[in-house]
């Protein structure tokens, strides 16, 4: 798991931007103070939305709705222009046991924020395995996630779009209990990654997995299935999905979950849940 040593908080600065010679650009920069990278060039008349403001809006609306943050984990990039927050969520009703084997997950709110005049700030609902602390991905992020393009104060909106997402989040938590009676062996995730493998002589489009990342991924399935006490279910593989996400990926500087191994595991749990060519039941049997 990623431990993030740099402040999310620190001030933003603002300075107009001018050229060798003096003259004005109509542009300003975007600056962290504490470690002077500029994080963003902007127009005068940006509206700049800081992290602590994200992070309070947040705090706030989960307040008026009596949910609790039980636990946060920040991670920022390289030059802290991009921040996301993972919020876990402790309550009756935002807490799922899977399986017979009672595997406990949260409910977890990945909120994000960014300083480069593009990123949009807003949140995503994943679930949180407290076994081995990974994030889960919960596939179509249209269905779990919203965006603002601009700061709206009002906790009272944003809870509404909560109240969506949770519900179908919750549906999530009922296919999980079907996927740990799902028969998925090593037959079937050797199968499901190499269709996703990158082949020299095979352009077809869905090939997006980097050929050596898979291999790794075929190599290590069972010792993770044994490491993690996961069986050999769709509910194993998912969750073997998710701890490479979390824990298998790297980024040179800054969080992994800005690193393309990151995304690459973001879009085939994606996959794995929207368009898993696998039979299992013809796979597995």
């Amino acid at each position: 798991m990623y431990d993030e040593e740099r402040n999310p908080f620190f001030e933003v600065k603002r300075e107009e931007l001018i050229t060798a010679s003096g003259l004005p650009t109509g542009k300003e920069a975007i600056i962290n103070a504490e470690t002077s990278d500029v994080l963003g060039i902007v127009s005068p008349n940006y509206e700049l939305v800081t992290n602590d403001d994200v992070n309070s809006f947040f705090e706030e609306a989960f307040r008026d709705m009596g949910i609790q943050v039980v636990k946060n984990i920040d991670h920022m990039d390289s030059i802290t222009r991009r921040w996301k927050r993972w919020m876990i969520l402790e309550g009756s009703d935002l807490q799922f046991n899977v399986g017979t084997g009672n595997d406990q997950v949260n409910i977890m709110v990945e909120i994000f924020n960014g300083y480069n005049a593009k990123t949009s700030f807003g949140y995503k609902v994943m679930g949180f395995r407290w076994y081995c602390e990974n994030g889960q991905i919960a596939g179509r992020e249209d269905l779990f996630s919203g965006r603002f393009a601009h700061f709206i104060d009002n906790p009272e909106r944003l809870q509404d779009s909560f109240h969506l997402k949770f519900n179908n989040f919750k549906a999530v938590a009922l296919i999980w209990d079907t996927w740990a009676n799902e028969r998925f062996d090593k037959g079937s995730w050797d199968f499901f990654i190499n269709y996703y493998k990158k082949e020299p002589d095979n352009k077809e489009k869905h090939r997006f997995l980097p050929k050596k990342m898979a291999e790794k991924m075929i190599e290590d399935y069972e010792d993770i299935l044994a490491e993690q006490q996961l069986p050999a279910t769709k509910w194993g593989a998912y969750n073997v999905l998710t701890y490479l996400a979390t824990h298998g990926t790297k980024a040179r500087k800054g969080s992994n979950v800005f690193s393309n191994g990151y995304g690459n595991l973001v879009r085939l749990t994606n996959h794995f849940y929207n368009e898993n060519p696998v039979d299992v039941k013809m796979i597995g049997s």
